[in-house]
């Protein structure tokens, strides 16, 4: 995969330019959160860069929505240039039986109209994101970068035959990360957004969700939203059922509502 590099070291460099101003938390923080996210999948994937090798994750693999969980930690302290720290796993997987409409081919394996197949594709992932925060108040602005862990992998396996094919891939994708928080007054009530996001050359990984928060005055609050992730790459570098390297290329988008409980001490 080509790598973000514009983008990427654009966003240091504005963070970096941020510091001298202020680079640091009002005080020392930490915040446990867990959420339940409805995601709605929709796209394709490409093994072979043909019609056959396009196969559609709505049409032909027949995936719709899935109910997925997060986890998310976040550290925030008044140590100068040392970055606060937010640790997310979102599961992102999926699986379904379906009945081929057509011929499809996925990684040489040709897979044929009428045939009932199981697939899965798992994008789930774990962020580590260091990031500063140059405005702090009742609006706060957060700039750093984010660390994407991904274990990934597709795969279809006839039913009925001894046809498989599976690819996989193992990556960390740097991503800048923008984080914006408002809040109303001493309402508890909390207006935020995160965009964790680059884009190159016509590839773009782009991760972004809009929220609002309510937090009691024990620390103990709720969270809704909406949440979206775009992974559109040409040339993904992965390995095929043998370990043997191999490209695709991927135009994939899952979205929808969440909703989650945090406690912040």
């Amino acid at each position: 995969m080509r790598p973000f590099c514009v983008l990427y070291t654009s966003i240091i460099s504005l963070t970096m330019a941020a510091l001298p101003q202020s680079g640091m938390a009002a005080d020392f923080a930490a915040q446990l959160g867990y959420g339940r996210w409805v995601q709605d999948y929709r796209g394709f994937i490409d093994s072979t860069n043909s019609d056959l090798g396009r196969v559609q994750i709505n049409d032909d693999l027949a995936y719709d929505s899935e109910n997925a969980e997060s986890y998310y930690l976040l550290l925030e302290h008044p140590l100068g240039v040392v970055p606060n720290v937010r640790v997310q796993y979102s599961e992102l997987e999926t699986d379904s039986f379906s009945t081929l409409s057509r011929d499809i081919t996925y990684e040489g394996v040709t897979f044929n109209a009428e045939q009932e197949i199981f697939s899965a594709m798992d994008l789930s992932h774990t962020d580590i994101s260091l990031y500063w925060q140059p405005l702090q108040g009742r609006f706060d602005l957060g700039v750093g970068i984010t660390v994407r862990i991904i274990d990934g992998s597709f795969q279809i396996r006839s039913t009925s035959t001894d046809s498989f094919a599976r690819q996989s891939f193992d990556e960390a994708f740097p991503l800048p990360y923008l984080q914006a928080r408002y809040t109303f007054g001493d309402s508890g009530i909390t207006l935020a957004a995160d965009l964790h996001g680059a884009a190159y050359d016509g590839d773009q990984f782009i991760d972004s969700n809009l929220r609002v928060a309510w937090e009691s005055s024990y620390g103990l609050g709720v969270e809704a939203g909406y949440r979206r992730i775009k992974l559109e790459i040409d040339d993904l570098d992965v390995d095929d059922s043998d370990g043997n390297p191999d490209i695709i290329d991927t135009d994939l988008q899952v979205d929808g509502l969440f909703i989650g409980v945090f406690y912040a001490f």
